[in-house]
């Protein structure tokens, strides 16, 4: 199995690279791992070297008993790009992996050539004047819900992903990649959400970036993808109509000409 092993004090990290071409570094979010990626990642190494990896307490990498929290997953993209030693990378995070690619722009974007940013928020409490839905209300629902059995909380968030009853299979698969997660790092991971505020940084990011978020997301509300495009100097919104907080899923095909087109944009030109 491929494992990136840098010196002490840094995790063992599982990652996977397919395709030859521009680099695309797909970062997962919270309660899954790498394998979110799975129904993208063939179409995508058809034109691009697609590099995967499971942040550190998460899917095959190493659990440490450290903090895990979005300045953390920003030194694990710093890790792989570095022991990769990659360079015009076009980094592309989903949810948690995308406030931790934005953290990473933010520290300097050494390595960057662009990124791609799937249903996130830069701060999950307040995007005023837009609006967030992690209200009160749905604070203490999550609340009730998390005292469940995990695999019954999970199958209940998990749901909640799409901007249509899912078929149960789908659902059952994400659990399972939820269940390759400690609950405890879990956790750590959605404190980090709740308090880490990117919204003064994004003024200062100038990478070439792509936003890309359903209109129907019950998780981030469409208007944080407003902002973000708003808030950050070059950058560009993609909506995806019939998609919740899995376009990669739901609009799979899009997904991947957004991204595609965006890593090559002479790419629309030379398409029958």
């Amino acid at each position: 199995m491929p494992y990136l092993e840098p010196a002490s004090r840094h995790p063992v990290i599982y990652f996977e690279e397919v395709g030859v071409g521009p680099v695309v570094l797909l970062v997962h979010g919270w309660g899954t791992t790498s394998r979110i990626w799975d129904p993208v990642v063939a179409e995508l190494s058809r034109e691009a070297r697609v590099i995967t990896f499971d942040l550190r307490g998460h899917g095959k990498s190493e659990v440490l008993n450290v903090r895990h929290d979005v300045e953390t997953f920003a030194s694990d993209i710093q890790l792989v790009i570095s022991e990769l030693s990659l360079s015009e990378v076009v980094l592309c995070g989903w949810d948690l992996g995308a406030q931790a690619a934005l953290l990473y722009a933010a520290r300097g974007a050494s390595g960057l050539r662009g990124m791609v940013l799937a249903s996130t928020m830069p701060f999950y409490l307040d995007i005023s004047p837009k609006t967030t839905n992690w209200n009160k209300e749905f604070l203490t629902e999550l609340a009730e819900l998390a005292s469940l059995p995990r695999p019954v909380f999970l199958k209940n968030y998990l749901s909640r992903y799409f901007s249509r009853q899912p078929h149960d299979e789908v659902v059952d698969w994400l659990v399972s990649l939820g269940l390759e997660v400690p609950a405890w790092v879990s956790a750590d991971c959605s404190a980090s959400q709740f308090s880490i505020d990117l919204r003064p940084a994004l003024g200062s990011i100038g990478v070439s970036t792509l936003v890309i978020h359903g209109r129907k997301d019950q998780i981030c509300t469409f208007e944080a993808a407003e902002y973000l495009n708003e808030a950050l100097p070059n950058s560009q919104l993609a909506a995806f109509d019939d998609s919740g907080h899995l376009p990669q899923l739901e609009e799979r095909r899009r997904f991947v000409d957004e991204v595609l087109n965006f890593v090559d944009p002479s790419r629309t030109s030379r398409r029958p």
